[in-house]
């Protein structure tokens, strides 16, 4: 399995839009359960019993898409957000989050790893199953 810039550990817009009213009534589908239920989905969410890799949005430096966020991100999750211990993989690609699915490198990475258990590229960044 291959997550695309998951909020493995939550997510620090999420975070923002459920403190303000206006955004927390804008936010729909995934973002709004993140919003609104963060608390029990991290109670629940279990490490994969298999192979999985992880592949994050980011511009490989230190500012990432958005100007809300510290750290490398993909304009809506940073790149140590979608960490997860246990990783068979770990990449960052130059990709916002809305584009991930649709991106060429992400799609051939993601095949990849489904075939032969890892990425073809290396990360700049370092999973937490690396440390």
């Amino acid at each position: 399995m291959v997550m695309l810039g998951p909020p493995n550990q939550g997510s620090d817009l999420a975070r923002l839009a459920a403190s303000n009213h206006l955004l927390r009534n804008l936010a729909s589908g995934a973002a709004r359960e993140l919003v609104l239920h963060w608390d029990i989905i991290r109670r629940e969410l279990q490490t994969p019993p298999f192979q999985y890799g992880i592949i994050a949005g980011g511009k490989g430096d230190n500012e990432g898409y958005s100007l809300l966020l510290e750290g490398d991100d993909d304009a809506i999750v940073r790149v140590s957000e979608t960490q997860l211990q246990g990783s068979d993989g770990f990449l960052v690609i130059p990709v916002r989050h809305s584009r991930m699915m649709e991106h060429t490198d992400v799609q051939q990475e993601t095949l990849r790893f489904l075939l032969h258990g890892r990425f073809a590229k290396k990360s700049l960044h370092t999973s937490l199953s690396e440390k």
